[in-house]
């Protein structure tokens, strides 16, 4: 937006005071205004951004007030694609399988994305590096030297990401959050079942409408109903137990999943 004035010689305009701080730039010559940190741009935390305006000349000051109002949208549906028609349709609290590319769209766009469970750099698809096994266990993969890897206290939980190493169709697998120190204990289902889907390699998911944060800092896991791929990874253990339990007793090799959880319920874009 521009910030019209009027007045004798040469105009400028000055940003006095602004909230959030920082969000705005304006052109010190036109009046543009134009984003400066688009990150702040976020309903759930200022659903207005204001700004006080100097303008001024030789003669004289004067200020204006600028307001902008942001629109309240999903922003995970704002970056699905193909998958865009199967999420507005779901329910709440559902599932729902999505691409590669926009699970990573997600992960690079929305604002402030944490990890759950392993870091990027740790998770393993490349299935000739991968074992199979986890057939009706429930695992949660864990390094407890680098807290960065729980889930913190009030994120919510969108969207996750696992290795199937078996083409038979999956109908009863479960994600599960703790809000407990101790990772093998206080697990909780998050959302319905993970959606029917089948194939070795990578599925890729995000949850509806996710309502409930976590209320401490916390663990990922998951109910595994077939084969998931796994490998030994320096630092991390993994608890299991068979079924689908909420307390977790034994120790295995590393699983590979993965969730993506934002430290708040939606965020700005970056």
């Amino acid at each position: 937006g521009t910030i019209v004035a009027a007045g004798t010689g040469t105009l400028n305009y000055a940003i006095a005071s602004q909230t959030p701080n920082g969000a705005l730039h304006i052109n010190s010559t036109t009046g543009e205004l134009t984003v400066a940190d688009a990150s702040l741009f976020d309903f759930e935390t200022s659903p207005n951004i204001d700004a006080v305006i100097t303008i001024l000349n030789t003669d004289a000051t004067t200020t204006v007030n600028a307001t902008i109002h942001l629109n309240d949208i999903d922003d995970i549906a704002s970056f699905l694609s193909s998958s865009k028609t199967a999420y507005t349709n779901a329910n709440d609290n559902d599932w729902i399988e999505v691409t590669e590319a926009e699970y990573n769209n997600l992960a690079a766009k929305l604002n402030e994305v944490a990890t759950a469970g392993l870091k990027e750099g740790v998770f393993e698809d490349d299935l000739s590096l991968l074992i199979g096994g986890a057939y009706s266990f429930t695992l949660s993969t864990q390094n407890t030297a680098d807290t960065e890897l729980r889930i913190k206290n009030d994120a919510y939980v969108f969207a996750f990401k696992y290795v199937s190493l078996t083409t038979d169709t999956r109908t009863a697998d479960v994600v599960k959050t703790s809000s407990s120190s101790d990772g093998t204990l206080g697990y909780s289902d998050l959302g319905t079942a993970l959606p029917s889907h089948s194939g070795e390699g990578t599925h890729y998911f995000v949850l509806k409408g996710n309502n409930t944060p976590n209320t401490a800092d916390g663990y990922l896991a998951f109910y595994s109903s077939n084969a998931t791929g796994y490998k030994r990874t320096s630092g991390y253990t993994n608890f299991y137990i068979r079924g689908n339990n909420n307390d977790i007793t034994g120790r295995l090799e590393d699983i590979k999943y993965q969730s993506l959880t934002p430290p708040k319920k939606t965020m700005g874009l970056n």
